[in-house]
């Protein structure tokens, strides 16, 4: 177990509402990160992202779906279309433990690249060089890798959860 891993499991903690707060300390330095993003990850990978009754577009109080908390399954377009995007599943993978299936090296790669190490369609813009299409890869690719390995341990600690149909 690393010296980061061993660290970040040990300082997750709960924040008011839904998800979990990231402390780690790495260099001497204490950081904080939430790393769940509700704004952007909730609403991409919770089908559906808010608990029945509890939408607040429809003008109900608000409370996170938390038993498909970033399991994906959100298509972004029209659902019958197989060439429709949908939300991946960012939980611990049931039988390895890693988030989404991925080890440390290629969750780096896919929030640095954007490269779909699935390859499952829309390959876009070619089959080539298939590239995520819902993932806000861009916005993470410039964090520094104590940041990115904290959002990988975060997923790490989070329940596992099967995709959604």
């Amino acid at each position: 177990m690393t010296k980061v891993h061993h660290v970040a499991k040990a300082a997750i903690r709960r924040v008011p509402g839904i998800g979990l707060e990231l402390r780690y300390a790495l260099d001497g330095e204490l950081r904080s990160s939430q790393v769940h993003c509700e704004a952007a990850a909730l609403a991409a990978n919770a089908a559906p992202p808010y608990a029945e009754g509890r939408d607040p577009f429809t003008g109900e109080s608000k409370r996170v779906n938390t038993a498909r908390y970033l399991a994906g399954g959100t298509p972004f377009g029209d659902p019958t279309n197989p060439d429709t995007p949908i939300s991946r599943n960012l939980t611990p993978d049931a039988s390895t433990g890693l988030p989404a299936g991925l080890t440390w090296e290629q969750f780096r790669q896919v929030l640095r690249t954007g490269a779909d190490l699935k390859h499952l369609p829309p390959f876009a813009p070619s089959q080539e060089h298939d590239l995520l299409q819902v993932m806000p890869w861009p916005i993470y690719q410039d964090m520094i890798d104590r940041d990115l390995r904290a959002i990988y341990e975060y997923l790490r600690a989070i329940p596992s959860l099967p995709s959604s149909p």
